[in-house]
């Protein structure tokens, strides 16, 4: 069926109106005046407003202002498009949503005709930043009432435990003779009890002031700060007949005093747990990798040669007191690997273990090269 150019046109425009009232976006077109000329289906549902009460009125009414006035209109012109403005429009009902609204301009002649609003309704997605900012803020300030509780907890309970240990050392040197075997025991372990506390509330210090005592992030010569570190175990070393061999290490930004702690655990760690016919040798290396956005990590791999652990303990190593041995087996409160991951995400880093029973045991740490000196990563 042949039609002729008024009806195709017809057709033309119908179909085209189709897929305008198709669109999932709001569709704003305004003259030169900000006078709206042209609104689409969405655009409608979403204000509240028939396409009649629309057309004709000034855009600026419903934004509360001008649209675009958070840009330079000389550079819109150069572009002759914009993108991405968030901006609050106002509903029928008095409700504002919020839009990102892109669109360019019709030019003619060097003068704008119309103006090509598309705007994408982000309102749930601004409201869940907003819950998830509060959430992070509330967490915040929940971990650092938590860290300054432990801290001030561990602190306070210091004073009174020394005197704990004090009269249990003096009643054992001056009345040990008047006690029976039973009493002597229960000294001995209280004692030895008041001790393990002190060394567990040390420890719980320790990780406490991985965060509220640090230092601003400065350049660090990994090879320094792991010579320091086998400076101060070389006695160690010797007892077990240990080897550590130490690679060319790489310079970083980080809290020096941290990265000694850092490498004393991870060091002593590997001294600590060897087999009881092997001597320990412990191997350390770095390399320089990028991440997915091109940022240098340094890598760091701390591996042994001693018993190992369970691969299924891999991420319960690093809970705060936490131990796959007894008291018995080897000596430690079992927060020094939880002090390790701390400094590690202080850093903005992360820290992970592979091992197999009694095959030994590699830590992996990755830390960015580079940080803004200023921020001191806290």
């Amino acid at each position: 069926m042949k039609m002729d150019g008024f009806s195709s046109r017809l057709i033309s425009r119908d179909y085209f109106q189709a897929i305008i009232d198709s669109m999932m976006d709001i569709l704003i077109v305004t003259d030169a005046d900000d006078r709206i000329t042209f609104v689409n289906k969405t655009t409608c549902e979403y204000l509240g407003y028939s396409s009649e009460e629309l057309l004709g009125r000034d855009v600026k009414t419903l934004f509360d202002g001008d649209p675009l006035d958070c840009l330079q209109f000389d550079e819109i012109l150069e572009r002759s498009s914009f993108k991405n403005i968030e901006k609050n429009i106002r509903t029928s009902s008095g409700r504002y949503l919020t839009l990102l609204i892109s669109g360019s301009l019709v030019v003619s002649d060097d003068e704008v005709q119309s103006i090509v609003f598309i705007g994408k309704d982000i309102t749930d997605l601004k409201r869940a930043e907003e819950k998830l900012k509060e959430y992070t803020e509330e967490l915040l300030r929940k971990n650092k009432e938590l860290q300054d509780f432990a801290y001030i907890a561990s602190h306070d309970l210091q004073e009174p435990l020394r005197k704990i240990r004090a009269f249990g050392e003096r009643l054992m040197r001056k009345y040990k003779e008047q006690l029976d075997e039973q009493g002597q025991d229960y000294l001995n372990r209280m004692i030895n009890a008041s001790e393990r506390m002190q060394q567990l509330i040390s420890g719980l210090l320790m990780y406490c002031r991985v965060t509220t005592k640090v230092q601003p992030f400065q350049k660090v010569d990994l090879n320094r700060i792991v010579n320091e570190v086998l400076s101060d175990l070389e006695i160690k070393i010797k007892e077990v007949k240990g080897t550590v061999s130490v690679a060319r290490l790489h310079e970083i930004d980080a809290d020096p005093l941290q990265m000694r702690q850092l490498f004393q655990n991870l060091i002593a760690n590997a001294l600590k747990f060897h087999k009881e016919d092997t001597c320990p040798i412990v191997e350390i290396e770095s390399d320089i990798i990028s991440d997915n956005t091109g940022r240098e990590i340094c890598k760091i791999s701390v591996k042994d040669n001693g018993i190992g652990f369970d691969p299924g303990h891999s991420e319960r190593i690093f809970g705060v007191f936490e131990r796959l041995h007894g008291r018995s087996d080897y000596e430690g409160t079992g927060i020094g690997l939880a002090i390790c991951k701390k400094i590690v995400e202080r850093h903005g880093g992360t820290i992970k273990a592979t091992a197999q029973e009694n095959k030994g045991a590699e830590f992996i740490i990755r830390l960015p090269v580079r940080h803004e000196m200023d921020s001191g990563g806290s």
